[in-house]
């Protein structure tokens, strides 16, 4: 099985496929998340780099998704779309509940993820 094109830049996906992959990636960012804090915190060392490999590698598999995802959708601007998804999904780890910010920009990225999920796409046949 060719497991290279889950992590390239090309092809396009419909809205479940989105999703589930997505929630892979969640699953598996959490693992690498997790094993980056157990390693620090318990200072064993030896679990550090397959931790940063992991998260970085789920992190990329969900960048990759995203652009495939408005690639289908908007594939005039597909780079643009993905990387302010990217940077507010960053940015609301960081302002958590500041009101109003917080809730105004979590609202704003449940309403992108229901439009990346339910919306039909021109293509009929996705390869990505």
């Amino acid at each position: 099985m060719n497991y290279q094109k889950y992590f390239q830049f090309s092809g396009t996906i419909n809205g479940t496929n989105y999703f589930l992959r997505q929630l892979l990636a969640t699953f598996v960012a959490m693992i690498g998340g997790f094993g980056l804090g157990y390693s620090l915190a318990s200072e064993i060392v030896i679990l550090l780099l397959p931790s940063v490999v992991v998260t970085a590698g789920a992190i990329w598999f969900s960048l990759s998704t995203m652009y495939k995802r408005f690639t289908a959708l908007q594939p005039d601007n597909a780079g643009l779309y993905t990387s302010l998804l990217f940077s507010f999904q960053t940015l609301s780890a960081y302002i958590k509940d500041e009101p109003p910010y917080g809730a105004v920009l979590k609202l704003g990225l449940i309403i992108v993820g229901f439009y990346l999920i339910f919306s039909n796409s021109k293509i009929t046949n996705h390869e990505g």
